[in-house]
């Protein structure tokens, strides 16, 4: 009951979520379990369990991509270890991001391994170009399935609408 609560929240979350994310990604999650009889409980009739409540620390962090013209403080070199506090420090369960590149994505996840991502780059629907990558924490979530679509007349292909 707790997974199924929780996969109908992280679906409400990411629809309300890919009105900002540009390519859509989607993502379902769910919390680890250690057996089938924690996924599949047996209601006995007329028992009346509490609700069980899910606590769930979510944001949405515009990084701003990796770019030369970008010096000094503002320079990703520089900008890299601040996001990752941020991250720490706000202890976020999911995380989703804009403007990434594919060297970002594997700077952060060198400086916090509690995370792990799915999304894909912009341009080929691969590693290049900018990501809307969602990160979660791999300890807490296992991905059930995931994927990206563009909003255009072919969806499935990477475009810019």
């Amino acid at each position: 009951m707790k997974r199924d609560i929780l996969l109908i929240e992280m679906k409400a979350f990411l629809i309300c979520c890919s009105l900002l994310f540009f390519p859509f990604p989607f993502t379902f999650c769910s919390n680890h379990a250690n057996s089938e009889e924690e996924i599949i409980e047996k209601e006995q009739p007329g028992e009346n369990k509490p609700e069980e409540s899910i606590s769930l620390n979510i944001s949405s962090y515009n990084l701003r991509l990796l770019t030369t013209s970008d010096t000094g403080d503002r320079a990703w070199i520089n900008r890299k270890t601040n996001a990752e506090k941020i991250v720490r420090k706000y202890n976020f369960d999911i995380f989703g991001t804009q403007e990434l590149v594919y060297s970002q994505i594997t700077d952060l996840l060198a400086l916090n391994d509690n995370y792990n991502y799915v999304g894909v780059g912009r341009n080929e629907g691969t590693t290049t170009g900018e990501y809307c990558a969602i990160f979660y924490k791999k300890n807490r979530f296992d991905v059930l399935d995931e994927g990206t679509f563009w909003l255009s007349l072919t969806p499935e292909v990477p475009s810019k609408g």
